[in-house]
């Protein structure tokens, strides 16, 4: 099942994701609205419980956020984790640490943190 985090008619909600009709359905649990994406993922019924409308709302009726808008903490983060992200980044000229090679893979996972601020919708 994949979540999403949207808003629609002014109201913040979370349904589930069909990527094939590029649709959402909002989700209930208990009969209330699920809006808020940590705590629904904190609550032990999600899976017995945890409903999609019959609605589908189209994604030009909505307006998709980020899956978690406002994380409590700093989200970490792992760079260069495949050979064309490496690539890319080798070449973009941001890459102080690292040699010219453009395929410089490092030999150890680069992990960093982006403040909860950062965090923004696909497309922003």
């Amino acid at each position: 099942m994949k979540l999403a985090t949207y808003r629609f008619k002014g109201t913040l909600c979370v349904g589930q994701w069909d990527e094939t009709s590029r649709t959402v359905r909002a989700l209930s649990l208990g009969g209330a609205p699920v809006t808020d994406m940590v705590s629904l993922m904190a609550d032990e019924r999600l899976s017995p419980m945890c409903a999609p409308s019959d609605q589908a709302l189209a994604l030009d009726q909505i307006k998709l956020l980020a899956p978690i808008p406002r994380p409590a903490r700093n989200i970490f983060c792992v760079g260069k984790n495949y050979i064309n992200h490496a690539r890319e980044f080798s070449r973009s000229g941001f890459d102080a640490g690292q040699s010219a090679s453009a395929d410089a893979i490092p030999d150890c996972p680069i992990v960093f943190t982006k403040p909860p601020e950062t965090v923004i919708a696909h497309g922003e």
